[in-house]
């Protein structure tokens, strides 16, 4: 009998695909749900939460080939107040590749529980529809009986999209690693946890055994947490740190301007407070130069410094002396009235160190000695 018309037909009668999606329904489905036996709907989005799972079961039989099934669920009315309770019988045509069932209501709709702030399913609907969170029931064989919930990073997938189908064989490929623990939790009974990033997407996954009452394993189900917000704010954060890495790798450049200006002469021209921290990786960055540009001679610039303390006249000679361990001389140049007295009043003895008034007269030292170098190679 056609569902378009089956007027005369007691029941509700539907036609739906293989995914439960609905094709069609007579005129007494559409008074008695409305839009919600509209064409492209799920008529599973209708069921009582409570009896999902056995409707799930029941359609998986006609799948694998039972021909007819039976059973007895609760449908929400068209104004999604109350759950009448309707006996349906189920029918799957190969010829049409799709799935009629007839409801017959049983009754008086369900009576109105009232309302309370505890009630679980109340809290696990809210739960799944409003937090970034989703759940997937498979049985022993991977076959996924329940599927709910809410995941923005996914939202093609619509409730109980999946069911019916092998999670081995829907994410086998993609995951192997995810899908051996999955068989483990369902063979030995493990909780496994893991993060994934599929499909653009970071999941945080608990898969969790399902037991009956008598302690032997049913299923499993799987728990999990779109967390496509976290990776977005841990990218963004790296991005900033990698931002200010970069801006303090321009500022050191600017404070430490190591420049060579003749053959096998460096200079580094100093200003503003020089302290311990930043006399060190001058040091360093000081030291490296003259190693990769073969240096002579290396002339430290004082000029734009105001204030030594004692640690950082302590870097300074060591810097001299770092420098002249590896085959070149250091040259201190521009050490202004303050600068001096200070090193006097602070005891620092500089007297084995090349001093000169200015950064002319130290370049000009400098090449002197280069020339008296080449002299006497020539001899």
């Amino acid at each position: 009998m056609e569902v378009m018309d089956a007027e005369g037909c007691p029941g509700l009668v539907v036609a739906m695909d293989r995914d439960g999606i609905i094709l069609r329904a007579n005129g007494a489905a559409e008074r008695a749900l409305g839009g919600r036996v509209a064409k492209g709907a799920y008529l599973a989005h209708s069921l009582h939460p409570e009896d999902r799972a056995e409707f799930a079961n029941r359609w998986l039989e006609l799948l694998d080939g039972a021909g007819q099934t039976k059973a007895v669920s609760r449908l929400q009315d068209a104004g999604g107040v109350q759950h009448q309770n309707y006996a349906w019988t189920a029918n799957y045509s190969a010829t049409r590749n799709e799935i009629r069932a007839v409801f017959v209501p049983l009754g008086d709709a369900e009576p109105r529980r009232a309302f309370r702030l505890d009630d679980p399913a109340l809290l696990l609907r809210a739960v799944l529809h409003h937090c970034a969170i989703s759940i997937i029931v498979v049985d022993l064989d991977g076959r996924i009986v329940l599927q709910d919930g809410n995941t923005p990073g996914a939202p093609e997938v619509g409730p109980n999209q999946l069911v019916g189908q092998s999670i081995f064989d829907l994410y086998g490929a993609d995951l192997p690693e995810q899908m051996q623990m999955i068989r483990k939790t369902m063979t030995g009974g493990e909780v496994h946890t893991w993060k994934v990033d599929y499909l653009s997407v970071l999941w945080d996954v608990v898969c969790m055994p399902l037991r009956d009452e008598g302690g032997a394993l049913r299923g499993a189900l799987l728990h999990t947490i779109d967390k496509s917000d976290m990776k977005q704010a841990m990218q963004d954060v790296k991005t900033k740190l990698e931002l200010i890495e970069r801006q303090q790798e321009v500022i050191r450049n600017l404070e430490t301007p190591i420049i060579q200006v003749w053959d096998h002469v460096l200079t580094l021209p100093m200003v503003g407070v020089v302290d311990s921290q930043r006399a060190s990786r001058v040091m360093n960055d000081l030291l490296e130069m003259v190693v990769s540009k073969s240096a002579h001679y290396a002339i430290l610039d004082l000029t734009g410094v105001d204030t030594v303390d004692t640690a950082t006249a302590s870097h300074l000679i060591q810097m001299v002396g770092a420098i002249r361990l590896l085959g070149a001389e250091g040259v201190i140049s521009g050490i202004r009235p303050t600068v001096a007295q200070t090193l006097v009043s602070l005891g620092v003895d500089i007297s084995a160190i090349k001093t000169c008034s200015n950064l002319q007269q130290a370049l000009r030292y400098c090449i002197r000695g280069l020339g008296s170098e080449a002299l006497g190679q020539s001899r």
